[in-house]
């Protein structure tokens, strides 16, 4: 079972933090207890989600966790993490960026889903071979026991070009076990947040800073007031969450599978003009850069002002093709082609896995492009 937590631990942790040791973590995880200083976050983080900015800094101060494998039914498992400080930047759009990049990027992405789904089958596959009615308590015990404190995050997004940015902070989170409930069957949680608040600063500077100390100081900030620094369109509030989790739903019909209580004093939203048109912009680009249907080249270079005409065409052109598109895949002679794609990937890739070939075949990656 520690074999197992360590490996599914190590490869999370790989993926968002650079040059992560993954034999160390384990090491320490079957040990019971790692603690990591100063990591780099990496610069893709938020790809994987769908939001295209890189991380120009990125750093989490400490991370610890603890599990007490030689007593995991009487003692709680425990996360703490503390100064986690994102400086992050749009990715480039336009600048640098061609269809043939956009094509590799997308591919990229394909790759990783694949990756995923077959590690996931792996750890499923690795965690049957392991499972017992012991193991399967023990596993239900630890994640009921677990304790998370995660204190001073702050994520902040820049926009060099336009002379904005936004952000938002976390002063402090507990997350954990409550009281001990009469009801055997629900598990009771509660998580207190404080200071979390949002900012859109949308007259200032890029972040003044010369190295990463520097960096630590001014997005610690934050937490010292900055009534005069941040423009706060959420002021900073506290919550509490109570979760209780009905764990044997089929004999006990009095209580919901989840209930979930919040505990709010009192909220402060403020938006102004300004501030609430650079988000208009903002989301507008996002959804520009996901939308992946069209050639980035196809896009007008001059703005609205200059070329509404060409912009008209751009816009009625991709309406075009969309319903071509749509027409085109449901045509009968369009359904059978994919499923002969679909069954001859198939026999291929469970080729490729039986023979634990590095390699992929030329005939496997084209069908994966055409996929």
């Amino acid at each position: 079972l520690d074999g197992l937590v360590s490996e599914i631990l190590s490869r999370v942790l790989g993926n968002y933090i650079d040059g992560i040791d993954s034999q160390n973590v384990q090491l320490g995880m079957r040990r019971g207890k790692i603690s990591l200083e100063n990591l780099r976050l990496s610069r893709n983080i938020f790809h994987n989600f769908g939001v295209p900015f890189d991380v120009e800094h990125g750093l989490i101060k400490h991370l610890e966790i603890e599990i007490p494998w030689s007593d995991l039914l009487s003692k709680p498992s425990r996360i703490q993490i503390s100064d986690v400080y994102i400086l992050a930047l749009p990715h480039p759009h336009k600048s640098g960026w061609n269809d043939k990049q956009s094509d590799r990027e997308e591919q990229k992405q394909k790759q990783k889903k694949l990756q995923k789904l077959e590690d996931t089958k792996r750890t499923r596959r690795a965690g049957k071979e392991h499972s017992s009615s012991l193991a399967d308590r023990v596993v239900e015990k630890l994640i009921e026991q677990l304790t998370v404190h995660v204190s001073k995050v702050h994520v902040r997004f820049e926009f060099p070009a336009d002379n904005f940015a936004a952000g938002f902070t976390l002063g402090d989170l507990t997350f954990g076990m409550c009281e001990i409930q009469e009801n055997r069957a629900v598990v009771a949680k509660v998580a207190k947040l404080t200071k979390i608040s949002a900012y859109w600063n949308h007259e200032q500077p890029i972040l003044p800073y010369e190295n990463i100390d520097s960096f630590t100081k001014v997005m610690e900030r934050a937490f010292m007031g900055g009534e005069g620094e941040y423009n706060f369109v959420l002021a900073p509030l506290a919550i509490e969450v109570l979760v209780n989790i009905n764990k044997d739903l089929e004999n006990d019909m009095l209580h919901p599978k989840i209930d979930i209580k919040s505990i709010l004093q009192s909220i402060k939203v403020e938006l102004h003009e300004m501030q609430y048109n650079q988000l208009l912009r903002v989301i507008q680009w996002v959804t520009q850069y996901n939308t992946r249907e069209h050639k980035l080249s196809d896009i007008p270079e001059a703005p609205i002002q200059a070329q509404p005409m060409e912009h008209w065409k751009y816009i009625l052109t991709r309406k075009r093709d969309k319903v071509r598109k749509l027409r085109s895949i449901l045509t009968s002679e369009y359904i059978d082609k994919r499923r002969k794609t679909r069954i001859e990937y198939s026999a291929l890739w469970k080729e490729h896995i039986l023979t634990k070939s590095f390699l992929k075949s030329s005939r496997l990656k084209e069908l994966e492009e055409e996929l």
